[in-house]
């Protein structure tokens, strides 16, 4: 009894006569006449019309307006046609809209029900003007600017959207009139359709293989050793119409046996990967006869003879330090986009690096293996040592790491000297630093070296014990949290160390709504309502 107490005297605000009866409300349902206007009986879409259905089962997941269409026409739909598409509902619309504002601007709404007829009606004419080129979000804050003190961001409305009984449910049918899937959310729609086309095309190749074939005949192209493929790759052809969908495959470089070949993906993201791929191999197979000298470059390793005594062969350096290069060299990041023009300024680009940094990796582990030795024979040690050297110079580093990391290893190495040097200087320091750093050490240990937050933490480690040698990059305790609060392990630079950021959250944050902006009005306050507390004799015993 309290809760419909309650109800009542919030709905009697709104409806003074919330709970009421009328003689027509008693009417057979079939005799009520439909406004054909208000509730069409189809959506026009370019040269179509297409069927809309209503029904009244709140709490259902049919309940509102359900719009039927084909696969190949849900692609062409836009907001802004789903929110015209019920003239019916444009006064609950709005009302809702109001509704979802702040408190001290619905007050200049007040009475809200004259108001909501107001501007449903002022939103329709400027739709009828605008010849519908704008969402109801945008019209309604137009037209609300235009009478009353207030402008209006319609990034406030989407936190708040739309009941679903008035968005208009996208129910997608195949040829035989069956449910594939539905929707009331575009981007949702968006995803189905994805899943659906690859379902789709996947099928294709064997309900069609003729057509997949002649596309094949059509673009594919044999294995190259250089960029043959012109300016650019083609885009999306077309291989046939399969249940009212047209089936398109997607151009792509794909690494052969000889070769790279232009091959034909069934999708978009395949067909990204592929070449992505593909333009790492074909730059390598561009610079072949450069990286068959590498080998000679590299015999200054040499010169590091004992250095390499308790770590590896000189040969398998030489084959370790060569592969370092070659995946720098021709990662596939380098070719910004698959372009005949790009893919040149990328190989320009990888010759002249290939040219220039032989001698700077000769002196990078010429002084990485001094420290290395250096540390290996310290006379005073801090206890874990050992172990630490032993993480940061595996036997399989240069099979781990890129070469632009590669050059802060020394100075990770300083660090620990440094550290060395004084821990037994203040035990009670050294003690503090080490609790700091050994929760990040832990999670550090079961991050692969190709996550960029695994470096991150080493910066944090010289941040602590050698703040003079300083950092790549912005660290500290909070930043440590953030990036690892992510679940999935960040991506590293493609080219090269980049110090901008080492991962991102799993989930980025949506940006915050721009504020409502209240412009004050000198209108006088309206009378407060009377009290409907006697509402309560209404259900007495």
């Amino acid at each position: 009894v309290q809760d419909l107490v309650a109800l009542v005297r919030e709905r009697r605000a709104k409806y003074p006569k919330f709970l009421m009866l009328a003689p027509d409300d008693l009417r057979d349902p079939a005799s009520i006449p439909v406004d054909e206007i208000a509730f069409p009986a189809a959506l026009p879409l370019g040269q179509s019309a297409l069927p809309l259905h209503y029904a009244y089962r709140p709490g259902q997941h049919d309940d509102g307006v359900t719009l039927d269409i084909s696969p190949g026409d849900a692609a062409r739909l836009t907001p802004i046609a789903l929110d015209w598409a019920v003239p019916g509902h444009l006064a609950l619309k709005v009302e809702h809209y109001l509704s979802a504002l702040p408190k001290e601007a619905r007050r200049l709404f007040v009475p809200l029900a004259e108001t909501v007829k107001q501007l449903a009606a002022a939103v329709a004419a400027r739709d009828r003007l605008t010849d519908r080129r704008e969402p109801l979000p945008e019209a309604l804050a137009a037209c609300i600017a235009e009478r009353f003190p207030l402008r209006i961001d319609v990034a406030a409305w989407t936190a708040k959207p739309l009941p679903d009984h008035l968005r208009v449910r996208i129910r997608v049918i195949d040829e035989k009139q069956r449910e594939l899937f539905a929707a009331r959310d575009l981007d949702e729609l968006a995803r189905h359709l994805a899943e659906y086309q690859k379902t789709v095309a996947s099928r294709v190749a064997q309900d069609a293989p003729a057509a997949w074939t002649r596309a094949r005949e059509k673009w594919e192209k044999a294995d190259q050793m250089a960029w043959t493929f012109g300016e650019r790759l083609p885009g999306p052809v077309e291989v046939c119409i399969q249940n009212g969908l047209t089936i398109y495959a997607h151009p792509a470089l794909k690494i052969g046996v000889t070769g790279v070949g232009l091959r034909l993906a069934r999708d978009a993201d395949e067909a990204a990967a592929w070449t992505r791929l593909a333009l790492g191999r074909l730059l390598e197979l561009e610079l072949r006869h450069e990286l068959a000298f590498l080998h000679k470059e590299l015999r200054g390793l040499r010169d590091l003879g004992a250095l390499l005594a308790t770590y590896c062969s000189l040969n398998q350096l030489t084959e370790d330090a060569a592969g370092l290069l070659q995946r720098w060299l021709c990662a596939p990041g380098r070719v910004t986009e698959p372009t005949q023009k790009a893919f040149a300024a990328a190989f320009a680009q990888a010759r002249h690096d290939l040219r220039t940094t032989g001698p700077k990796l000769l002196a990078t582990l010429r002084e990485l293996f001094s420290l290395r030795a250096t540390l290996e024979a310290y006379p005073t040690p801090y206890p874990t040592l050992a172990s630490d050297l032993a993480q940061l110079v595996p036997k399989t580093l240069l099979r781990e790491i890129d070469y632009p990391r590669l050059t802060h290893l020394p100075r990770y190495l300083k660090a620990l000297k440094l550290r060395a040097d004084r821990w037994r200087q203040n035990p009670a320091k050294e003690a503090e630093r080490s609790r700091a750093l050994s929760p990040w050490i832990a999670r550090q240990r079961t991050l692969p070296r190709s996550d960029a937050r695994y470096w991150l933490v080493e910066e944090y480690r010289v941040s602590l014990f050698a703040q003079e040698l300083g950092t790549a990059e912005a660290v500290s305790p909070q930043r440590l949290e953030r990036e690892f609060a992510g679940t999935a392990p960040s991506a590293p630079g493609s080219a090269g160390f980049q110090p901008a950021s080492v991962s991102a959250p799993a989930a980025p944050p949506k940006p915050a709504p721009v504020p409502i902006a209240i412009i004050p009005t000198t209108a006088k306050k309206a009378a407060p309502l009377k009290s409907l507390g006697a509402l309560g004799d209404l259900f007495r015993k």
